[in-house]
């Protein structure tokens, strides 16, 4: 497997979990709300699903995120047999309040993968 990967993939999760302990951006989208639904998951455990993953969850990036500047990892993780597709980023912006640069961690996708994912690190 690729060192250099593996490793990056690891700065990547460490980085996102400690910006997560202040804030954990999850976006609304109507997919992942219906996955919590549809798993009977709570926020709680869909924190605790996003703050376990380890590098053996990764499955692919950094890709360029289309929509907006930045990178997105996607990990995956099987909850109660279901394999579930994480795309995770670290979003940047400028403070109106300080003009400071600031960071979040953002879960852009939380819900039951469409396909299998595949685990290079595994």
């Amino acid at each position: 497997m690729d060192e250099t990967l593996k490793l990056a993939a690891a700065q990547f999760l460490s980085e996102f979990k400690e910006l997560a302990k202040t804030a954990l951006n999850v976006w609304p989208r109507e997919v992942n709300t219906q996955a919590l639904l549809d798993m009977k998951l709570t926020f709680s455990d869909r924190a605790h699903i996003i703050l376990s993953l380890s590098v053996d969850d990764y499955s692919s990036g950094p890709m360029r995120d289309l929509r907006r500047a930045g990178d997105v990892w996607i990990f995956g993780k099987t909850v109660n047999c279901i394999e579930i597709y994480i795309k995770l980023k670290v979003v940047e912006y400028q403070s109106l309040d300080t003009n400071t640069t600031v960071r979040q961690a953002a879960c852009i996708s939380f819900h039951p993968a469409r396909e299998p994912l595949e685990y290079p690190f595994k």
